[in-house]
């Protein structure tokens, strides 16, 4: 725990939740407060991140933890490196021979306070999507890459050389790289803000172009305003008649 990092977030979270803070981006939901503060009579931008969703699952991956670790105490299977875990988050005490473990509530709800939150102080920019952006793309391309390592790895059956995978590996390796591009430009274009990246595609995806024999040009289905609007953030010629 950070003293520091807590009363960052202490100071945003009574209001942090508040519909006006909640934004998308690079198909996250989250919510946003960024103040400036100075130190030392230099500026520097705070910027508080809160993802419920993350929230819930950590909540749910630590208390399964607490209760590995109140398994481990009462059958006297200890493991080394959870005895801090032991220490901070369980009270243990002997009764007639007997080891008995309770949760530490105060210290485990103390803890749950904090969850969900990410906090990042930039002495260059006031705006939090840039701020966090490149730690969403950085876990987005970690976790792609780690599911195609385990469906190589545990597979059953032989279905990939692996001249076969490094090549998924590759074009995987393109995809990231065009979707890293677009997800940049919807954030600069504020396409985010309404739009998730599946979302756009879903949105585009009903538009056509049909060539018909004789014709020079090809024609075009019809462009609906958000189809119009997302295509000109993206500088792409369309018929607009």
């Amino acid at each position: 725990d950070n003293d520091y990092v807590s009363s960052l977030v202490e100071k945003v979270e009574p209001m942090i939740t508040n519909p006006e803070n909640y934004r998308t981006l690079m198909g996250v939901p989250m919510f946003t407060v960024s103040y400036m503060q100075h130190i030392n009579g230099k500026k520097f931008y705070v910027h508080i991140f809160y993802d419920p969703n993350k929230a819930a699952s950590d909540l749910s991956t630590f208390i399964n933890i607490i209760n590995l670790c109140r398994d481990e105490l009462e059958t006297n299977h200890l493991v080394e490196s959870h005895q801090d875990l032991y220490e901070k988050y369980l009270l243990i005490r002997e009764e007639n021979s007997k080891t008995i473990v309770e949760m530490n509530t105060e210290a485990i709800m103390h803890h749950n306070k904090y969850l969900g939150f990410t906090a990042i102080l930039s002495n260059f920019t006031r705006n939090p999507s840039m701020v966090m952006i490149p730690f969403i793309q950085k876990n987005s391309i970690t976790n792609t890459f780690e599911n195609m390592n385990n469906d190589y790895d545990n597979t059953s059956l032989n279905l990939f050389s692996t001249s076969n995978y490094l090549g998924r590996l590759f074009i995987q390796f393109i995809a990231l790289i065009l979707r890293s591009e677009v997800e940049n430009i919807m954030s600069v274009k504020k396409l985010n803000k309404t739009l998730t990246f599946k979302e756009m595609v879903t949105e585009l995806s009903s538009i056509k172009m049909v060539k018909v024999p004789g014709l020079k040009k090809p024609i075009q289905t019809f462009v609906s305003d958000e189809q119009a609007r997302i295509l000109r953030a993206f500088d792409i010629k369309f018929d607009e008649d």
